[in-house]
């Protein structure tokens, strides 16, 4: 098969390759600036701390363990008025039921 000025199908292939390859070396090109100008590639929010944990040793580094559960004749009932207040916030009990449950709670 002959195309204009002696070009044979293989001559397209080649044409087309490299127009691809350009094509993705540009779109390479705009990622590397964008990256490069927005100042990196992970959020603030990755090396934030979860609740619950302690900040790692230097800024950038994933956090620690999670730290130990309160302990002491108190843990229980904290964690029983946090339960609670969970449950109020998501509309599972009602202001009456969650007050009534404090003062339940406050007489334990």
């Amino acid at each position: 098969m002959h195309y204009w000025d002696g070009m044979s199908g293989w001559g397209v292939v080649w044409m087309m390759l490299f127009g691809i390859l350009l094509l993705g070396g540009l779109v390479l090109l705009v990622v590397v600036l964008v990256r490069a100008v927005g100042g990196g590639t992970r959020p603030d929010h990755a090396t934030r701390p979860l609740p619950g944990q302690y900040p790692g040793p230097y800024p950038g580094h994933p956090a620690g363990p999670p730290a130990s559960p309160p302990t002491g004749p108190d843990a229980g009932l904290l964690r029983a008025r946090e339960i609670l207040a969970e449950r109020y916030a998501r509309g599972e009990i009602d202001t009456e039921e969650y007050q009534a449950r404090l003062r339940t709670l406050g007489e334990s």
